[in-house]
């Protein structure tokens, strides 16, 4: 009954809030879009090319182990972007933290994606490096579009730390960009003495230093040449691996199967 509960309550909700197609969304009020993922992926291509500041979103396809047996498990993209926040050479969107538990705590694996939108990527163009002419440095930077940044590598791992207790998940974390989609996966195992924290403000703040840390340890030049090869031959390949994580980009005409 409790399952039944369950589904009946979440039906009724989405029928309040849900639309058609992903958007990048200013309020507060969460937006739900009843699509599968490929469908979702096509929709964030084109935010990438309109949208003027990032967006976020975590996707769920309901399984009769999540206890929807009694439901029609329709996937869903649950927006979970709250204020956004472009800097002179730099752009974020902070995420909505309890949404993202919530809903990890319902479902047995979560996808949270967010964008890396051309528009903001052009407003770099303004301070143009010594050296560059405009056309070769903005080839660059759609390149480096596709290469999760520090912030995004250490919410990764802050994720990974909270929700993979008291038992392993498989959740994922996307980023879409102008090429293609980049996958950047935590090794949960060895954060263990890194998610082991007294208090949320430390388990921040050793993400964050991971993310930085692994950053910069980034050989950009070769991700760049490895994204432009992966989307020439229409194959993925891996950008980055350390201890802590993993980073694997797929052109669009190379996605893996799994995202369906």
């Amino acid at each position: 009954m409790r399952k039944l509960a369950l589904a009946i309550t979440t039906a009724l909700a989405l029928s309040a809030c849900s639309q058609e197609h992903l958007s990048v969304n200013p309020s507060l009020e969460t937006r739900i879009v009843r699509e599968n993922e490929r469908a979702g992926i096509v929709d964030l291509r084109k935010l990438i090319e309109e949208s003027e500041s990032e967006e976020a979103w975590v996707y769920i396809s309901p399984t009769v182990e999540d206890g929807w047996e009694f439901s029609l498990s329709i996937p869903e993209w649950h927006d979970v972007g709250l204020e956004t926040e472009n800097g002179k050479d730099y752009s974020s969107v902070k995420l909505d933290v309890d949404e993202v538990k919530s809903l990890a705590n319902h479902y047995r694996s979560i996808h949270l994606w967010h964008i890396h939108p051309q528009p903001v990527i052009k407003t770099f163009l303004a301070d143009l490096p010594k050296g560059y002419a405009k056309e070769q440095f903005e080839k660059r930077m759609d390149l480096d579009g596709a290469i999760p940044s520090r912030d995004d590598l250490g919410m990764a791992v802050y994720f990974s730390c909270i929700l993979n207790f008291p038992q392993t998940r498989h959740d994922r974390y996307l980023l879409a960009s102008h090429y293609g989609v980049t996958e950047y996966k935590p090794f949960y195992d060895s954060l263990v003495n890194v998610c082991q924290s007294d208090s949320d403000d430390l388990l921040s703040l050793k993400t964050q230093l991971v993310g930085s840390l692994s950053e910069m340890s980034y050989d950009v030049g070769t991700m760049r040449r490895q994204i432009k090869e992966a989307v020439s031959s229409k194959t993925s390949a891996q950008l980055f691996r350390n201890k802590y994580i993993t980073i694997t980009f797929w052109p669009y005409e190379a996605l893996p199967t799994d995202l369906k």
